[in-house]
């Protein structure tokens, strides 16, 4: 402000007109003091112009020559002065435009006009006239700085980063600027060379107090940019430590908990903070204060909370454009959606380029929404807008709804306006990426590495693609290449662990798990803990220490840490007040190591009881570990899965939700949302079967050809948990004719029948399924058959599967069963158990009890063994079976003529067989994961004999294809042939999900 007014006073009379000091000055506390230093200058300058002697007057100038400046320089500082202020752009830019003229090729004024075209999202009048100068042109360091900022809001991420790398090699000893520098360059995401910045900031010799508080509250925010949430909340707690009444630090780590998703965490935190920070905060502490609580609360669910901490922002602090948004966010939640309406036209009305207002807006008319998503909508706003910034936040909504292809278009125009524009491309490759467009998202990723290398971002975002285009052993050669580059960063070994996990390479994946599990930088810890053991006696915080020293020995912090937390902050009034400080010293500098060695022993564990199939154990394995990483989207989406295969699909949804709301973006989550909503509609589905078995060597128990049609209704309940079913048939039975039968019973007979029936899953242990069948004959002869099955399932634990079912069935074997109306009463007892991944062992024991006075037991065991595993999947299966009827087949003949045969069905007495089964399943669906929808054939051949001395060879084929969405097609297929009996089966079925 000095230097504005430490000029010619001519000058400064002449140019008071461009100066509205209540827009100008009225921004904040500094703006204040600065306007009544602006205020008493003019004054006293008038004054003396007014008051003093003539000859002096003559002079026209109130500063000494030594200390005047240039007119061209204090018009300089007038117009950054005007430019702080929105309101006072216009004049900013009167002021420049005028030194434009006067010399324009000054890179300062060139820069400062961009700045003012940047405030006022005008991107192509502030781009034009970087083109007009060379950076080579600015020898000053702030000049370079601010080349730098503007560079970056311009997006051009890799000039700016040029200029950032080549000024942190020539000023070392800078530490502000080298401080600002690491701040730029989280916008490009080289999180790394920011980090190593700001630890060889924290490393200088001279450092002072300012700089070290800068320091780590920028490497918090550093660390946190690149998900280390464990290791940044280690830097702010340490940094607490220093100070319990800095408000700023408590903010920041209010905000980690957010951006952690523990909301709950950080409602904790601010409530903490009310107690200990300091009782006179700032006004804009006490509003962000307000702001993060709205936020958590609303993030937790509590929205009528968020709701009213939201109105008395509103009300206390004005009507901010993003208050608003909170606001209207919270009233539609609400289903208040004509107060939202009224906030968001008030907020247009204000400012009608609020691209986010208008969207919102957009999503609460029907009419206007449809035509949001619509070709025409999407033309007109790539033709119309005429801003990068603007078409990228277009982009970025149209993403977080799930329309990527829209998303997609609107970054593309982005482009097309500015090529460089470096949110708008990477931006393009995430949400391509989110599209399952790999291979473009991946062209674009290079690009952008080629002009930026070893910027970790950009190499993160290329593993994680290839990890989803399935390319796994080029996705973990870049998390090497990462974990080399940063060793002391958790997340690449993390997902390269996962990443391993999806290729099958169980071993890799322990190793790299394990590595987490270790830290060899204990040692400074290690020489603590055993000093504090020499000065503590009291035995339990003595046997805390004991156990957490045995383990940071070999590189562990794990229950010896959380048994010496518990212990501390029960007795911590016990202790001392200097050994009280190192103990919350040494717990605030262990937690971060111990946090992220928890959540890879967790995230391990669940890993592997999943892979060995024992999601009930992985379900809870997985909801342990988001109770120390809430956000963990790898833990949300595999407890998911755990979800869905148990059947609780309902649990499913909500967990897709959450995971949702964690990352829009998730490029498996969108998916897996429009299964279950497809799942959960109603269903029709139409079939038919075929049957077809003959005797052969004149037994004549089996001479049947059936053909059934079926017609079903599918109305699932509970978000598809439950299923209520209806179905009409039509069935068609034809005994063969039989030579030597007296009464030939070959023919056709119809009959047509309905069903209803219920199955579901009542708990992870439990489900169960019942249905009812109504078969009516043509033939009054046959009459009805009440027909129908129940059934229940134990799960234990995934170690072992217990069943218990019953049915009523027909026995239609040949043309004297079906006269014969024979019944079976079927009790089936089951068990199975996946023994280890590949092996798995099947056990079914059957009681039949028939209604012609007859009963038999069967007891089957099934052994297989998987060769390879999915997507390809190979298996062997040994099979032996046992049957025991009561009475047997009996044959009457009068004459040379069979009369008739009681038992006329298959009754084996003291019967064997065993068989060697070789299956083929592959499995073509574009994505792999329970509930996706299915494209996949098998293969199966069994050959086998029996104690009757009839050897046998079967062959199955089965085929399911989703297609379109809503379509599903089905066909499986049967052939058996032997010397006794020979059969072939056909089964067709298409379904579709309204």
């Amino acid at each position: 402000m000095q230097r504005t007014y430490c000029y010619d006073l001519t000058d400064t009379m002449r140019n008071l007109d461009f100066l509205d000091l209540r827009s100008c000055c009225g921004v904040s506390l500094k703006h204040r003091i600065g306007r009544h230093v602006l205020r008493a200058a003019l004054s006293l300058g008038l004054v003396f112009v007014f008051f003093m002697p003539a000859p002096i007057m003559a002079m026209q100038s109130i500063v000494p020559k030594w200390s005047r400046i240039p007119d061209r320089e204090a018009r300089m500082e007038l117009a950054r002065l005007l430019s702080l202020n929105r309101d006072t752009l216009p004049q900013a830019e009167e002021q420049y435009a005028l030194l434009f003229e006067d010399d324009p090729n000054d890179p300062r004024v060139l820069l400062g006009l961009s700045a003012v075209f940047m405030q006022r999202q005008e991107h192509l009048k502030a781009l034009a006239l970087t083109r007009d100068f060379s950076v080579d042109q600015l020898e000053d360091a702030s000049h370079l700085l601010e080349a730098v900022a503007l560079l970056t809001n311009l997006g051009h991420a890799c000039e700016a980063r040029d200029i950032a790398m080549e000024l942190v090699k020539r000023h070392q000893d800078e530490l502000d600027l080298r401080l600002r520098i690491a701040s730029l360059m989280l916008a490009w995401g080289d999180f790394y060379r920011s980090e190593t910045i700001l630890r060889g900031i924290l490393a200088h010799p001279e450092l002072d107090a300012r700089i070290r508080r800068a320091a780590l509250l920028q490497l918090g925010k550093t660390l946190l940019a690149a998900q280390r949430y464990e290791q940044a909340d280690g830097v702010l707690q340490s940094l607490l430590l220093r100070d319990r009444r800095d408000r700023e630090v408590w903010l920041a780590l209010v905000r980690l908990r957010i951006e952690e998703k523990d909301f709950t965490g950080a409602l904790r935190m601010l409530s903490d903070m009310n107690s200990s920070a300091a009782s006179d905060p700032s006004e804009h502490h006490a509003a962000e204060a307000l702001r993060l609580q709205a936020q958590a609360e609303f993030l937790s669910g509590d929205l009528e909370a968020a709701l009213t901490i939201q109105e008395h922002v509103c009300v206390t602090y004005g009507n901010q454009p993003d208050d608003d948004l909170a606001l209207a966010r919270t009233l539609l939640r609400l289903e208040r959606a004509d107060r939202a309406v009224w906030i968001l036209e008030a907020l247009l009305a204000r400012n009608p380029d609020d691209v986010e207002a208008r969207f919102l807006w957009a999503s609460l008319q029907p009419f206007v929404q449809s035509v949001v998503m619509q070709p025409a909508f999407l033309a007109a706003l790539r033709r119309d807008v005429r801003s990068p910034q603007q078409l990228t936040r277009w982009a970025e909504l149209y993403a977080r709804a799930g329309a990527h292809a829209q998303a997609a278009a609107c970054y593309e125009a982005a482009l097309k306006l500015d090529p460089k524009y470096f949110p708008a491309r990477l931006g393009l490759a995430e949400t391509s990426a989110s599209n399952r467009n790999y291979r473009h998202a991946l062209n674009i990723l290079a690009a952008l590495i080629e002009d930026m290398p070893m910027t970790s971002k950009l190499l993160l975002t290329r593993a994680r693609v290839l990890s989803w285009a399935q390319r796994y052993e080029d996705a973990l050669a870049v998390y090497d290449a990462l974990h080399l580059l940063q060793p002391e960063d958790p997340v690449p070994l993390r997902e390269a662990a996962r990443v391993a996990m999806w290729n099958k390479q169980i071993g890799r994946a322990e190793t790299l798990y394990q590595t987490m599990q270790a830290s060899k930088d204990l040692q400074e810890m290690l020489a603590e803990t055993q000093s504090l053991s020499s000065l503590i006696h009291e035995p339990e915080t003595s046997t805390a220490l004991a156990e957490l020293e045995n383990e940071l020995r070999r590189g562990r912090v794990s229950s010896g840490f959380a048994l010496l937390e518990e212990t501390f902050f029960r007795r911590r009034e016990e202790f001392q007040s200097g050994l009280a400080d190192r103990m919350e010293r040494l717990l605030v500098d262990l937690r971060p190591t111990y946090r992220i060695q928890k959540a890879a022993q967790l995230e391990e564990q669940a890993k592997m009881l999943a892979w060995k199939r024992r999601f009930m154990s992985a379900q809870a394995a997985n909801q342990e570990l988001l109770d120390v990483q809430p956000g963990n989207q790898e833990a949300l989406f595999d407890l998911a899965q755990a979800q869905c295969i148990l059947g609780l699909h309902d649990h499913e949804l909500n967990t897709i939700e959450r995971l949702v709301h964690v990352d829009p973006l998730h490029n498996r989550a969108g998916a897996a949302m429009e299964r279950i909503a497809l799942r959960s509609r109603l269903g029709l589905r139409a079939g038919y079967g075929y049957w077809n078995e003959q005797s052969q060597g004149g037994s004549r128990l089996a001479a049947m050809e059936r053909h059934h049609g079926e017609l079903a209704l599918e109305l699932p309940l509970q978000t598809a948990r439950y299923h209520l079913f209806a179905a009409q048939h039509f069935w068609t039975e034809r005994p063969k004719s039989l030579a030597d039968a007296r009464e030939d019973y070959a023919g056709s007979y119809a009959a047509q029948g309905q069903t209803m029936g219920l199955r579901g899953v009542f708990s992870p242990w439990l489900r169960g399924n019942f249905s009812f069948t109504r078969k009516d004959y043509s033939k009054a002869l046959l009459g009805k058959r009440d027909l129908g099955q129940a059934g229940l399932e134990v799960n234990l634990w995934d170690y072992a599967r217990l069943g218990l079912e019953y049915e009523r069935m027909e026995e239609l074997a040949n043309g004297f069963s079906l006269r014969q109306k024979v019944m079976s009463h079927v009790w089936r007892a089951t068990a199975s158990s996946s023994l280890t991944r590949r092996l798995d062992l099947g056990l079914v024991s059957e009681f039949k009890e028939m209604n012609d006075d007859n009963q038999g037991l069967s007891v089957r065991g099934d052994l297989g063994f998987l060769v390879t595993d999915h997507p390809r999947e190979l298996k062997i299966t040994l099979s032996g079976e046992h049957r025991d009827f009561q009475k047997n087949s009996s044959y009457t003949y009068l004459g040379a003529n069979l009369e008739d045969i009681t038992h006329p069905y298959w009754t084996p007495q003291n019967y064997y067989s065993g068989t060697v089964g070789l299956q083929w399943r592959h499995d073509l669906a574009e994505l792999f994961f329970c509930g996706a929808g299915q494209h996949v054939y098998t293969l199966k051949l069994f050959v086998g004999t029996d104690s009757d001395g009839n050897p046998g060879v079967r062959m199955e084929g089965a085929y399911h294809f989703d297609f379109a969405k809503q379509w599903s097609l089905i066909a499986q297929g049967l052939i058996h042939r032997s010397r006794q009996w020979d059969a072939e089966g056909l089964w067709l079925g298409v379904g579709y999900r309204f």
